[in-house]
């Protein structure tokens, strides 16, 4: 398997830049169920920060929403979820 990288917003940005400089931009969004391809689903939502800054309930906090591998609560403020 590929190396994965992690996108940033910057990087997404970048690439959506560049998707609407093409004439894509009224496209509608699929994202990967998983980091190898095998389902995918439409982009429903924008931006989720995953730690209330109102100190209120954190994304993770709801018991059916499991962290994914890797990311920990040392390093959840690195993320922000998309969809």
């Amino acid at each position: 398997m590929a190396d994965l990288h992690t996108l940033t917003i910057d990087e997404l940005w970048r690439l959506c830049v560049e998707k609407r400089k093409q004439g894509q931009g009224k496209k509608k969004i699929l994202i990967s169920g998983d980091d190898e391809g095998n389902s995918y689903h439409e982009l429903y939502y924008g931006f989720t920060p995953t730690t209330d800054p109102n100190g209120g309930e954190d994304f993770f906090d709801a018991s059916y929403i499991d962290k994914p591998y890797g990311i920990t609560d040392d390093n959840i403020d690195e993320y922000i979820v998309l969809g």
